[in-house]
């Protein structure tokens, strides 16, 4: 399932306890990358980032392929990221 604009998703690392918001991403959309053709998906989190604050930069990117990625780390395996709404 690709995202589609305007939908959010939140990382595995969101902590429902955590701030209101954290690590919940709203998605800008899906490019291309020129060089490699490979397809990418932007976001943007809808806390604050520090992160991209000291980078000058107002969203993320990554491959699309990674949206869907299992992970497995020691308190937590399955997907990286999942659609909220």
């Amino acid at each position: 399932m690709n995202p589609q604009k305007g939908e959010i998703w939140k990382h595995f690392k969101h902590d429902p306890q955590g701030e209101e918001h954290n690590y919940t991403y709203e998605i800008i959309g899906v490019s291309l990358h020129t060089e490699t053709q490979e397809m990418m998906v932007c976001y943007k989190p809808l806390y604050k980032s520090e992160f991209l604050e000291e980078k000058n930069a107002d969203m993320f990117c990554r491959p699309l392929t990674m949206l869907s990625d299992l992970v497995e780390k020691e308190n937590y395996q399955g997907p990286r990221f999942i659609r909220v709404i």
